[in-house]
């Protein structure tokens, strides 16, 4: 384990504006990587105990301290101290759209803003699945692979690049007085990674399922993964 390094400046007294902001920077990008205040401890050669006075913005920390973190995730530390986007304002991620013809048997059209997914659907594709889109499955096609793409990113600065990952999902539901809804997602991913071992291979799976965007969007749902090597 790399020596701790002692970076301690003066402390903070009086809630600066900017180093609050650079605190919750830090947090969330920290967040963002699946990381435990531990996993950037043994990262970056810094104390845990000066992290979390960082992320709470009791200390401001010293310029070597942010080349520390910034050498861990392997960004440039002028990342670091970029400026949020102004408050209220919402990034558009993606966007979606339906055309529906008809009453409650008509038929709609499904299509992804990157025109790369597109299909109709209706009550019977819905019930039986006959010739066309469910939106249920693309709830849990979503789920799949941002869980896998995340999975894909924690293994790779792990310094575990998968070689391959297959996941599949699988919806549960069951129908309520306001009608049918989704319960559970459960996901069963094989990976292929050389050096892997089963017990990281969940521990990662796990910070992927929690820190997702889509599974962030889900909050209240229950997701299940199993996780397993291949060959």
């Amino acid at each position: 384990m790399a020596q701790r390094l002692s970076m301690l400046t003066s402390e903070n007294t009086t809630a600066d504006p900017e180093l609050l902001r650079l605190a919750a920077r830090i947090r969330r990008l920290r967040e963002e990587r699946g990381q435990t205040m531990d996993d950037l401890a043994e990262a970056s050669g810094l104390s845990k105990a000066y992290l979390s006075r960082i992320e709470s913005a009791d200390r401001q920390p010293s310029v070597g301290a942010m080349f520390a973190v910034a050498r861990a995730w392997g960004i440039s530390s002028a990342t670091l101290f970029e400026e949020e986007r102004e408050r209220g304002t919402v990034r558009v991620l993606r966007e979606a759209s339906v055309d529906w013809k008809g009453d409650a048997s008509g038929v709609g059209l499904i299509r992804v803003g990157s025109g790369m997914i597109e299909g109709t659907y209706s009550e019977r594709t819905r019930d039986d699945g006959h010739g066309g889109i469910n939106p249920e499955e693309m709830v849990g096609a979503a789920e799949a692979g941002c869980f896998t793409m995340k999975l894909a990113g924690l293994l790779t600065h792990a310094g575990f690049p998968p070689v391959r990952i297959s996941t599949q999902a699988s919806l549960r539901g069951e129908h309520a007085p306001d009608g049918f809804r989704i319960t559970r997602i459960e996901l069963r991913t094989t990976t292929v990674a050389p050096g892997l071992s089963e017990a990281a291979l969940k521990e990662h799976a796990s910070r992927a399922k929690r820190t997702c965007t889509v599974s962030r969007a889900l909050t209240g749902l229950d997701i299940i993964v199993e996780a397993t090597l291949g060959e």
